[in-house]
């Protein structure tokens, strides 16, 4: 596998290349007059084209999918849930607030499932993954 990955929250590219076990990636400068793509290109044999375009195209971050994402959810805003808190590793209890967030400090591109307002202060928290290790239903 070959490509390159191009992000408009990036100035440069990551390229990569990758064949059996062995992956080597970077990132590079663009060349001034380069058309900003990005690029993947699977070498190997009975490949399903077609398959693999439609499980990227699903990783894609158009309205629909961002739609459907948000319709996988297992909560909704108002929903009672409680949340396992890194620092203290323990429950607080919470309701959701809203739904996929974004903030300026995030990594680029990535969107936290949960926003969820604490019942035990005045503050919320993103909760980064809709696992269950992590924010389960209900409170005591």
């Amino acid at each position: 596998m070959d490509g390159g990955h191009f992000s408009p929250h990036f100035s440069r590219r990551y390229v990569y290349h990758a064949v059996h076990m062995m992956f080597n990636a970077d990132w590079e400068e663009w060349d001034e007059d380069e058309e900003r793509s990005s690029k993947l290109v699977f070498i190997g044999k009975n490949l399903d084209g077609a398959a693999l375009r439609a499980r990227f195209h699903k990783c894609l971050a158009t309205e629909a999918n961002l739609l459907s994402a948000k319709a996988a959810l297992r909560f909704q805003p108002d929903d009672r849930v409680r949340c396992r808190t890194r620092a203290v590793r323990t429950w607080r209890d919470g309701t959701v607030a809203e739904l996929m967030v974004r903030e300026e400090d995030m990594f680029p591109g990535f969107v936290a499932p949960y926003r969820v307002h604490l019942d035990d202060e005045d503050d919320t928290m993103l909760v980064k993954a809709d696992e269950a290790t992590i924010l389960i239903c209900g409170s005591v």
